[in-house]
């Protein structure tokens, strides 16, 4: 019988700031925002949402969160979604496959991870996620697919009420439809230019309404939706898009690095308990918002004196550098090998100079080559 060597630990639950547009990105320190402690495996859900809640307290206009598959897609809505939804939050998720293509629905829409669809949208764009994964088609191919459902999604009249309601319309309704259905008489105030660029639905796809008992979508102008008949977990943004895929794959990064950043030496060691010879749930959180705070502060700091270096540089009327700092010898140490003075900004003036000097050595050396031949 093996022995197993087992180590105690906390969960901890980290929120950092990211931003949805790319030139925001760089207007200021991403800094973290909230974290708690739990019991690893118990209580995660509730973490996050107590997180979230947390920056909602302290004076903090609630965004868009995004998340790893543990929390949005793993947590029952009662945890999390709904808790967080009620305080302003809208969340960024990947999906488990069992999530995947359709999922329920509400007076005739369908769901498909996250968003309200035509029930006779075609079968090849509901499935498009699973059809990638069990690798039916390839990515251009999905993206192509992911993209055109935007056509077939169903869209809100108005804001919501004060009770969060929200009148939603059938894609083919209203005076800016973006499909053709043969259920809908569409508006005289569609040109004819755009009808004929309009996608029309096909009656033999399956979902398509047959009878006289047609869903309330199909009867009506809209359908009034409370917050419960909407699907069961929103994306803020329509699931696998570009904008999608552009603000998931940067929020992640940007989340696990500051991770790593926890755990590093340089920041102090979150996960080392050598450094730290005190035990107790309460200790444990005390010092992780310890070494949180020190490690805003540091990066308040190096956010600081990167605009002092590009203020100075612009003063000084050189072009702008946009060099990243990924090493700390960069940042902190001058090298004369690379031309690199101390944070990683490369000195044009130095590699030139280093640059005459070569071509003077390698003159020298053909000269003496020369002489001696002769």
């Amino acid at each position: 019988m093996k022995e197993t060597e087992y180590f105690w630990g906390w969960n901890a639950t980290l929120a950092r700031r990211v931003f949805l547009e790319e030139c925001d990105r760089k207007s200021a320190p991403q800094l973290i925002m909230a974290a708690t402690l739990s019991m690893p495996g118990i209580g995660t859900a509730e973490a996050a949402a107590a997180v979230l809640a947390s920056i909602v307290g302290a004076g903090h206009l609630p965004g868009i969160a995004d998340a790893d598959k543990e929390y949005w897609a793993n947590a029952l809505p009662e945890r999390l979604y709904k808790p967080a939804r009620k305080l302003g939050w809208e969340a960024s998720t990947e999906y488990r496959i069992d999530n995947l293509g359709p999922a329920g629905g509400h007076a005739g829409l369908i769901f498909v991870e996250g968003g309200s669809y035509c029930p006779a949208m075609p079968s090849r764009y509901k499935s498009a996620s699973k059809d990638v994964l069990e690798g039916k088609i390839d990515e251009a191919t999905y993206n192509v697919r992911i993209d055109a459902r935007e056509d077939y999604a169903a869209r809100p009249k108005a804001r919501p009420d004060e009770q969060g309601r929200v009148p939603m319309m059938c894609p083919a309704s209203g005076d800016s439809p973006t499909i053709i259905c043969p259920l809908k008489q569409i508006s005289q105030r569609v040109s004819e230019a755009k009808k004929r660029k309009l996608d029309e639905v096909n009656p033999k796809e399956d979902g398509y309404p047959i009878g006289d008992d047609l869903p309330e979508i199909c009867r009506q102008h809209s359908v009034l939706f409370t917050q419960d008949d909407m699907p069961p977990v929103q994306q803020a943004l329509r699931y696998k898009s570009k904008e999608w895929r552009n603000f998931h794959g940067y929020a992640r990064n940007l989340s696990e690095g500051g991770n790593s950043m926890a755990k590093s030496t340089k920041y102090g060691s979150l996960h080392d308990d050598s450094r730290r010879q005190v035990r107790g749930f309460a200790a444990a959180q005390i010092f992780m918002t310890f070494l949180l705070a020190a490690m805003n502060i540091r990066m308040i700091c190096d956010f600081v004196r990167k605009l002092e270096r590009e203020e100075a540089h612009e003063k000084a009327g050189k072009a702008p550098r946009n060099v990243p700092v990924q090493k700390r010898r960069d940042r902190e140490f001058a090298n004369t090998y690379t031309g690199t003075l101390p944070g990683g900004a490369p000195d044009l003036e130095l590699r030139q100079q280093k640059a005459a000097e070569k071509a003077a050595r390698m003159a020298q050396r053909a000269t003496r080559t020369v002489k001696k031949r002769t």
